[in-house]
């Protein structure tokens, strides 16, 4: 069976009225099932009230009534202060620079300069090694009697020459 709820209600509403803003707005509604009554106020930049009454049900829509009129007080607005004009300027006048003397003479400063840095001899150049065998040898004289290279197949064959395999 369909349980019959009762049909919403409600009413609030709100009114503002700042005069040290000058901010001024309003709104009241009601509701009673699907008819919806209101009505809205705040006033514009221009000075005037703007009102909007309004209703709505399910047979005739959402409806609006707009109403302006002006009110007897402006919306305060912060002073603008009045321009203040320049002072009033006399003739031109021509006026010297008095000449500037220094009572001693100003040296420029000395600023030492480093000397300039030594140049490096050269390297001496290598010696000359003796030919030693495969070229890993000569290439790494401390290596040439490693028992790490002593059972490296190459190194023994006196074919092999000054090849190094890579």
């Amino acid at each position: 069976m369909l349980a019959i709820r009762p049909a919403p209600k409600y009413s609030f509403g709100y009114d503002i009225q700042d005069g040290y803003t000058g901010d001024s707005k309003s709104q009241h509604e009601t509701r009673h099932g699907d008819v919806v009554k209101g009505s809205y106020s705040l006033v514009d930049p221009d000075g005037t009230k703007r009102t909007v009454d309004y209703t709505a049900d399910p047979h005739n829509g959402f409806n609006a009534v707009v109403r302006k009129e002006p009110i007897a007080y402006k919306v305060a607005h912060a002073p603008v202060p009045a321009p203040i004009a320049p002072a009033p300027i006399g003739p031109a006048v021509a006026v010297k620079a008095p000449a500037i003397s220094y009572p001693i003479a100003i040296a420029p400063a000395h600023i030492p300069v480093p000397a300039p840095a030594p140049v490096p001899a050269p390297a001496p150049a290598p010696l000359p090694i003796a030919h030693a065998g495969p070229h890993f040898a000569a290439a790494y004289p401390a290596l040439a009697h490693s028992s790490a290279y002593a059972s490296y197949p190459l190194a023994a064959d006196p074919h092999y020459g000054n090849y190094y395999p890579h």
